[in-house]
């Protein structure tokens, strides 16, 4: 499948582990071996980039690694779920993301939830996750574009 997927024009990238497939389903060990077999599969021709979803820093680490270990290329960072429901301290979002960005030498792409969440970043925290060397791009999760006109 992921052979087939990749052999279409435009697809530059596969997305394993992702938001709403089987990311919450799998234990982290099985997690890993659906990049392993995704790269294998690849062989480089294209990125393979995996969802990591996790309640903290360690556990976020943790599943960063397992990716690069298996030969991904990238993570697509998602918030932890629990911003999602009780909120999230500011200070804390770039944080999150620098403290997995120095543990992986992958790069990042940062998960943006709708503006109408509770774990939705403002466009300063957006600009401050450019800065780190590793977020390569955003996933904008959301349809209120002019959130981020200035």
């Amino acid at each position: 499948l992921v052979r087939w997927v990749a052999s279409h024009e435009g697809v530059n990238g596969i997305v394993v582990n992702g938001h709403t497939g089987e990311i919450m389903t799998l234990l982290p060990e099985d997690r890993a071996e659906a990049v392993r077999i995704a790269a294998d599969e690849l062989q480089g021709r294209i990125p393979v980039i995996s969802g990591v979803s996790a309640e903290g820093t360690i556990e976020a680490i943790q599943h960063a690694q397992a990716v690069e270990k298996a030969g991904g290329e990238g993570i697509l960072l998602m918030p932890p779920h629990s911003w999602l429901r009780f909120g999230m301290q500011p200070e804390s979002t770039v944080q999150f993301f620098k403290d997995v960005a120095e543990a992986i030498n992958i790069g990042i792409v940062v998960h943006q939830y709708p503006t109408w969440t509770k774990s939705s970043y403002t466009t300063d925290q957006l600009l401050e996750m450019a800065k780190i060397p590793n977020v390569v791009s955003f996933k904008i999760g959301q349809r209120d574009m002019a959130q981020y006109e200035v």
